[in-house]
């Protein structure tokens, strides 16, 4: 009997719940939606700073579904932690197939360089072709450059 009377009392007990409404964003909703992580955050602790690399997928325009290969664009995230509190750049590279980071590197000048792979297929079918680009993108917070090798 104690039981149910505390189940009663804490029943009784007002709650406050936050009513949520949908954002109304389509295009910040349609990159979400889309969005996936490439590769884990590189943290680059001597410069103060880290990237991270998130692919949108926007998905394939073609006959046969089931042979479909999207286009990702490759978005590029440079943070640096300073006194004021985190700042950061977003740079957006051309979208392929497919996207891959390889490896990275402190180069001579300073700057970091990060081995970027993309994959483009000449067409939608199973036994299309396929090109791959190594790329060079050489970047310092406040800057980036992509180059292809």
């Amino acid at each position: 009997m104690k039981y149910l009377a505390f189940i009663f009392i804490f029943l009784s007990l007002p709650t406050s719940a936050l009513e949520l409404k949908p954002v109304d964003d389509f295009k910040l909703t349609h990159i979400l939606s889309r969005l996936v992580i490439v590769n884990e955050p590189i943290h680059f602790d001597e410069q103060g700073y880290s990237i991270k690399f998130y692919g949108v997928d926007f998905g394939g325009h073609c006959a046969e579904a089931e042979h479909c290969r999207g286009l990702v664009e490759l978005l590029v995230v440079t943070t640096e932690m300073g006194d004021e509190g985190p700042v950061s750049n977003l740079y957006r590279l051309p979208e392929k197939h497919a996207w891959a980071v390889q490896k990275w590197e402190h180069l001579k000048s300073g700057a970091q360089g990060i081995y970027l792979k993309s994959t483009t297929f000449e067409s939608n079918r199973p036994n299309a072709q396929s090109t791959e680009e190594v790329s060079l993108l050489i970047t310092t917070f406040l800057k980036a450059e992509l180059n292809t090798l």
